[in-house]
């Protein structure tokens, strides 16, 4: 049996699936683990042929993460694209 979290990063990594089911399973995951939601999140965010929605998503939960944990770096967002960075800076900035 899969665990929740398991099943919400394959919603996430599905690119065939739809885009507000894939932001909110991005929501619910980093809620769920911020730990293990950081790897999968700054691929999501990387990746350039992503929708702008999603990868806003995921730059917005990247910097509620950092603003809460504070363990991100400049090496860990090196390859996210400017969509999500922007974002991300937006809500690092507002916890």
């Amino acid at each position: 049996m899969m665990d929740e979290f398991f099943e919400l990063a394959l919603v996430v990594t599905d690119k065939s699936g739809v885009v507000s089911e894939r932001c909110n399973a991005i929501s619910r995951m980093a809620e769920l683990d911020p730990v293990r939601a950081k790897e999968i999140l700054i691929g999501v965010a990387s990746t350039g042929d992503e929708p702008g929605d999603l990868l806003r998503q995921a730059g917005k939960s990247l910097g509620l993460l950092a603003a809460k944990a504070g363990y991100l770096s400049e090496w860990d967002l090196r390859d996210v694209t400017e969509s999500a960075y922007e974002t991300y800076c937006e809500w690092l900035t507002l916890e």
